[in-house]
């Protein structure tokens, strides 16, 4: 946003402020205005004969605002259940819709473009302020702080297992609790929400230092442990000539050449010994130090997964879809587009549990179109990389009365009254 020093401006004409090769004339209620103004595409939208370009003086030449905030919920049968949404929170409050209905308020944007509020709040695009202007219902509550700590442990006849446990981790440190308690010692908030020790710590809600200075709670703290070596203690045992898995990421699947993870150990700065299993799944240590730090070679595979389903969320009831086309895939030869933009919602899952958008598996090669459309019957169109359409961006087509695309309508009703099949998206 610019920086505009109003004791440099007179109070009661116009003003010239130079940035750049650019000069902008502001009265003062403009710049009262956009000096409260938190993002340019706001300050757009507010004042559309004020682009970005132009308020911010940005090199520049594209100026995109915000045209449109629309809940689509409004005229509809769409039931909501009457229960809260968070949308947003700043540095003091939490922000709310009354219904759960942020993926049905869209904001629209001048080049066609979009998204659904809680993305363009996230983004800057819009505030809070914004969606009140544009008559969208928001209530806010102070953002919750703690009232109280409390180690139910300590009450009477209470037990609980004498082995420390670990809570809480940073750059140098490991922390413990000297018995396995962390569930019963309850952090308490102002708006009556309850978390135990270690959800409030990994939340970030409390420190290590105020657990121990201002509520009393005896924790032990060990300098994490560095690595010192790899030991092998195979010692010359027979093994057999047969690959051995020893870990796996997202993309491929690492293998001991013969079976000795049972002998490979991690040592520790404070002299224990972990399994190279065990210290891989842990994160103790990574392939790439095995590999380069180590010495070990290893036999490394892709991962392939079967694909359990591919599901189109979009035909839900109740979800919102932009009825604009959306190119999913190109071969080269051909572009292949879904009649809305729904990719995010097209979902395949694996037999791993993963899943992926159809957009990401298909750049992946996980499936191809023929397998979209045969084995899921999930509809797809293609045209002809050099096809005039293809020169068209979504919200930029027109939509016919019969639901086909058009990049005109004058285009569409030349075909109409030719009787020639022309360029089209058919929904």
């Amino acid at each position: 946003m610019l920086d505009i020093n109003l004791k440099n401006l007179r109070k009661d004409a116009k003003y010239k402020l130079q940035k750049g090769a650019k000069v902008l004339s502001l009265t003062l209620a403009s710049v009262a205005l956009f000096s409260t103004l938190a993002t340019p595409v706001e300050a757009a939208a507010i004042d559309p004969t004020l682009t970005t370009t132009t308020v911010y003086a940005s090199t520049t030449t594209a100026s995109v605002r915000v045209v449109d905030i629309v809940d689509t919920t409004i005229g509809t049968n769409i039931t909501l259940p009457q229960v809260t949404e968070k949308i947003y929170t700043d540095s003091k409050y939490d922000y709310y819709l009354y219904s759960p209905k942020s993926q049905f308020i869209v904001v629209k944007y001048s080049n066609g473009a979009q998204k659904n509020i809680r993305q363009a709040l996230n983004d800057g695009d819009i505030t809070i302020k914004t969606l009140e202007k544009y008559g969208i219902r928001v209530y806010k509550e102070k953002i919750a702080t703690i009232t109280s700590v409390v180690d139910n442990s300590k009450k009477p006849g209470v037990s609980v297992p004498q082995v420390t446990e670990k809570i809480y981790e940073d750059d140098k440190n490991e922390y413990y609790l000297p018995t396995k308690k962390s569930t019963l010692i309850i952090v308490t908030y102002s708006n009556g929400t309850q978390k135990n020790i270690k959800e409030a710590l990994n939340d970030g809600d409390i420190t290590i230092k105020t657990l121990q200075d201002t509520y009393g709670i005896r924790i032990i703290t060990q300098k994490k442990a560095t690595i010192t070596g790899v030991v092998d203690r195979t010692n010359g045992r027979y093994l057999p000539q047969t690959l051995e898995k020893i870990y796996e990421d997202d993309k491929n699947e690492y293998y001991f050449n013969v079976p000795k993870s049972p002998y490979v150990f991690v040592k520790f700065s404070n002299g224990t010994e972990k399994n190279i299993k065990d210290a891989l799944r842990d994160g103790d240590i990574t392939i790439s130090q095995l590999q380069n730090v180590y010495g070990y070679r290893l036999t490394i595979k892709p991962r392939t997964f079967g694909i359990v389903s591919v599901v189109d969320n979009s035909t839900k009831p109740g979800v919102y879809v932009p009825q604009v086309i959306e190119k999913i895939y190109s071969d080269g030869e051909n572009n292949y587009y879904f009649s809305t933009q729904k990719s995010s919602l097209v979902i395949v899952t694996y037999t791993n549990g993963t899943q992926k958008n159809i957009k990401q598996a298909l750049k992946d090669g996980d499936l191809t179109i023929g397998d979209l459309q045969l084995t899921y019957g999930i509809s797809v169109t293609a045209e002809k990389v050099d096809a005039k359409n293809n020169y068209y961006r979504p919200g930029e087509l027109y939509k016919a009365p019969d639901g086909s695309y058009w990049t005109s309508k004058k285009e569409y009703i030349d075909w109409v009254n030719s009787q020639e099949k022309g360029y089209q998206y058919r929904k």
